[in-house]
């Protein structure tokens, strides 16, 4: 595949993304394409990949949840990460390498914010010091989701260009479903962990008597 200049481009919805600090999207950003500039291309070989690719091989759902109370914000609350009322930590039951899939509706502008961890802190917020910090993943509402049969327009999203290390993820700015929400914040209407990994055909298995292994 050659490319020329009949060819146009356009800025992302994505308007921040780091392996290290997560990622940034906003939904209210649509396409407007502009013609291409003609430059050197790189120097080298393009050579088939012959690895397997990497994708989303398994889902993990909510174990559990917990509120944060007025007092555990405070305490783990600081100027660099202020904590929101409201926010609360769900514990999706399994330590992975991947991301979380939210489906959110609410009003365009509206903003989700998720952090990631492996650990909590004392307070019961994400430990991120022992993972890299800070890592979150901003997803701004563009209010034009699918329609539900009740009405509400569902987006769903998940990062496209990071991953973190992590089994609890702290929601701030969101309610999920059923919960009372007279701010009228978005609604995470599911959210599920995705479990990335080499798509490489099974090949064997391995199974033993003692629970350990």
């Amino acid at each position: 595949m050659v490319s020329d200049n009949s060819w146009k481009y356009s800025p992302s919805s994505i308007t921040f993304n780091s392996i290290y600090g997560g990622e940034d999207e906003d939904a209210r950003i649509t396409s407007s394409w502009k013609p291409v500039v003609i430059q050197k291309g790189p120097r080298g070989v393009l050579r088939q990949q012959i690895a397997q690719p990497v994708k989303m091989m398994e889902y993990f759902g909510v174990k559990s949840r917990h509120q944060l109370t007025p007092q555990q914000i405070a305490k783990a609350s600081n100027a660099k990460h202020p904590i929101p009322a409201g926010t609360f930590v769900l514990d999706m039951g399994q330590n992975l390498a991947g991301f979380p899939q939210i489906k959110v509706s609410g009003k365009a502008g509206q903003q989700v914010r998720l952090y990631l961890s492996e650990t909590l802190t004392a307070q019961g917020t994400c430990n991120q010091k022992q993972s890299g910090s800070p890592y979150y993943l901003n997803y701004t509402l563009s209010g034009k989701g699918e329609k539900a049969s009740d009405g509400k327009r569902i987006e769903t999203w998940h990062p496209h260009f990071t991953y973190y290390g992590y089994r609890y993820i702290q929601v701030e700015g969101a309610v999920m479903k059923g919960d009372e929400n007279p701010d009228g914040k978005p609604v995470i209407e599911d959210i599920q962990s995705c479990f990335v990994y080499n798509s490489a055909a099974k090949i064997g298995s391995f199974e033993c008597s003692n629970p350990m292994f």
